[in-house]
């Protein structure tokens, strides 16, 4: 079986970490990590991967700047968003709820997380 590829963005190593160990038991993931919004842009779009995760509120990039960025060179690729604003809709607008395929919630809900990628 081939591994689905998973790119994750996001500035705090410690939650990259543990999305990464949690992702990686199930055996059914190729998880690359970047901390930056930039770094993450700029593998997404020289890479293949099934599925990026990025954070929202990064300090080089936001999660929508990573999104429009990585839309513009493939728009067909799969983007979840995490956020503690998850319920906050004036930060997270349905504008930018509209770009994505999936929300997650932070403190990360696993279950969920492995749900959503599962349905994709």
């Amino acid at each position: 079986m081939t591994k689905k590829k998973i790119l994750l963005i996001d500035d705090e190593k410690d939650i990259i970490d543990m999305v990464k160990i949690r992702l990686g038991v199930s055996g059914s993931y190729e998880v690359t990590t970047t901390y930056s919004g930039q770094a993450g842009v700029d593998q997404a779009n020289s890479q293949d991967f099934d599925l990026v995760i990025t954070d929202y509120n990064m300090p080089d990039l936001n999660g929508e700047e990573v999104i429009d960025a990585i839309k513009k060179v493939k728009p067909d690729l799969p983007l979840f968003l995490f956020s503690i604003y998850y319920d906050d809709d004036e930060t997270i607008s349905p504008a930018i709820r509209a770009k994505v395929d999936g929300l997650v919630r932070k403190p990360i809900d696993y279950a969920q997380l492995n749900e959503m990628i599962n349905n994709l």
